[in-house]
Order: structure tokens, then sequence, then C-alpha cells
């Protein structure tokens, strides 16, 4: 049986861990996402062509979608799976 301040610092713990872990993957995300804008203007700029996207999100009527290379996917599935994971490991 705990006590009342151990119980306290275990959950103040448990939450420090919960916050850095959504800290690190938001933080790779974002990481992620940059490198892949900075990686299409550098390429345009060498290349010296503006007619395609390299990367590009489109959030229209709540569809996600992700053009990649000059290639349209639809990640609707996988953000259902984002979801369902995100729900189980920050929970």
């Amino acid at each position: 049986m705990e006590t009342r301040m151990e119980r306290t610092k275990r959950r103040k713990k448990e939450k420090r861990k919960k916050f850095f872990k959504r800290f690190i993957i938001y933080s790779a995300i974002a990481l992620l996402f940059l490198g892949l804008m900075a990686t299409e203007k550098s390429i345009k700029d060498l290349s010296g062509e503006n007619t395609g996207k390299i990367f590009f999100i489109d959030l229209e009527n709540g569809k996600f979608n992700l053009q990649l290379f000059g290639k349209d996917y639809n990640l609707n599935y996988f953000k259902e799976v984002l979801n369902k994971v995100y729900k189980k490991v920050f929970k």
C-alpha cells in the first residue's frame, strides 16, 4: 500500500514521461516535414525548374492527400491507423 505522497510522486513521474514521449514524437514529425521542405527547395534551386512539387500535403475536405516525388497518395487509411496507435501509446 502506497502513501498519498508516493502516489502523487508516481503520478507526476508518469505525466512527465507522457509529456516527453509526445514531445519527442511531435519534434521528430516536425523535423521530418522541415527536412522534406528544405530538400524540395534545394532541389528546385539546383535544377532551376518550378514545374512540380516534390512534397505537398493536401488537407482538402477532410481528406489527407500526400504528394511525394510526383505521385499522389491518399492517406486516410494510414491516418486511421496512426490514430489507433496514438491512442494505444499515449493512453
